[in-house]
């Protein structure tokens, strides 16, 4: 399953490569690094660490060792999380620096792997040096075996950033938690995440990082506030405890506790947390209140989602606006395009002519989204329709999104 993993890596880089025809020869190497990304910048920092740890293994005959850190380095950061950040880079039409900058570091991010894991897989590593990498450079060595052993480059590591990356894969493993309680699928954009943490580094981690954690996620905004501020997003609801006002108060219970039905609570517990204690006025009297006399429990407002970490709160927003439902729609209907896309085995430079049929009254505002759908799922001619005409040369399927019947048509121009 390991070396899957590998030749998945290797089948997509390679198909999107050739698609564009990259050539790494035809770029300057100085200008391309001074404009890396920052998830570039840290999947090489990455790769510096593990030819540091891979060499120093094997120079100690710790080969299992050296195995485990590669097998690590292939499916946690470069499959599971590099290649997720720069998937809709590479989608992009256009020669563009974002997706050349994707390019140059995955192709030399695993052409380096390869190298240090040539000795444990010789014949395999050896298959996609010859299909990927000799094709790219003829005039490289005849056999990956014959390739220099990678350095260790220092001007490459940057150990902050990789902190920070740590940082921000925690508080996105924590969004999609919160989304998967909330019931809302990936595929449905939210309007924002509020990070509440007093910790200077992961306030940076968040607000350097923000654009991935959005992208994954699929979240518009990302915030960081001071913990403090959790009490605007903060309600309670206040309980008198018989057990300590009876015996305290007797006969006078049953007023306090009318007059604590009353009260306006948010300010009621934040004055008897600050203060200890709260002089509650009724029909002319004044009883003090204090902690142990009422039970609090505190819950986040409606329209969020809550979920603590060590360092603070992460908070969504799960109100979801008419447009950003449209927008949902649209991711959905992609998806369904994309897999008939598999099914008809088009290829990934293969143009598509689709027509959907929806109700009416959805046609407008998923027609908003036209360009997005077209682009995503490389269509030439995108109709929305509610009267769609299917020839002979369509291939049709109904689908069942959001409890509504959608029907996609789809053909090769």
């Amino acid at each position: 399953a390991d070396l899957h993993t590998l030749w998945n890596v290797y089948v997509f880089a390679s198909i999107y490569m050739n698609l564009d025809k990259y050539s790494p020869v035809k770029y300057d190497e100085k200008r391309i690094l001074a404009k890396l990304k920052l998830e570039d910048r840290w999947v090489l920092s990455r790769l510096q660490g593990l030819i540091k740890e891979v060499t120093r293994y094997m120079e100690e005959y710790n080969i299992h060792l050296a195995v485990r850190s590669l097998r690590r380095f292939i499916i946690e950061d470069l499959s599971h999380w590099y290649i997720k950040l720069i998937r809709r880079r590479v989608w992009i039409e256009e020669e563009e620096d974002v997706k050349i900058t994707a390019y140059y570091t995955l192709y030399r991010v695993l052409k380096t792997f390869l190298v240090l894991l040539a000795p444990y897989t010789p014949f395999l590593c050896e298959e996609i040096y010859q299909k990927m990498f000799r094709n790219a450079e003829p005039d490289m060595p005849i056999s990956i075996h014959m390739l220099d052993w990678p350095r260790y480059d220092e001007s490459l590591v940057d150990k902050e950033l990789e902190e920070n990356m740590d940082i921000v894969s925690k508080i996105i493993e924590i969004g999609l938690s919160l989304r998967m309680s909330s019931g809302i699928k990936i595929r449905q954009p939210l309007r924002r995440l509020i990070v509440f943490t007093d910790s200077d580094k992961i306030g940076k981690a968040v607000n350097t990082l923000s654009e991935i954690i959005s992208d994954i996620l699929n979240i518009k905004k990302i915030f960081v506030e001071k913990t403090e501020e959790l009490k605007n997003y903060i309600e309670y609801e206040v309980k008198p405890n018989m057990a300590s006002l009876g015996p305290k108060y007797k006969s006078k219970a049953g007023k306090i506790v009318k007059a604590l039905g009353k009260i306006e609570v948010n300010s009621f517990v934040r004055e008897l947390k600050s203060r200890g204690e709260y002089i509650l006025e009724y029909e002319g009297e004044r009883f003090k209140i204090l902690l142990e006399d009422v039970k609090i429990t505190e819950r986040v407002k409606e329209g969020f989602a809550r979920r603590d970490f060590e360092d603070g709160v992460v908070l969504i927003d799960t109100v979801i606006s008419q447009r950003e439902r449209y927008e949902g729609l649209a991711r959905d209907i992609v998806r369904r395009i994309q897999f008939m896309r598999k099914e008809l085995d088009l290829p990934v430079d293969a143009y598509i002519h689709v027509v959907v049929k929806v109700n009416r009254r959805r046609i407008k505002p998923l027609t908003e989204f036209s360009k997005y759908i077209s682009e995503e799922t490389r269509a030439k001619k995108l109709e929305i329709t509610d009267k769609p005409l299917f020839d002979k040369d369509f291939y049709v399927k109904k689908w069942n999104i959001e409890d509504e019947d959608v029907v996609i048509g789809i053909y090769r121009v």
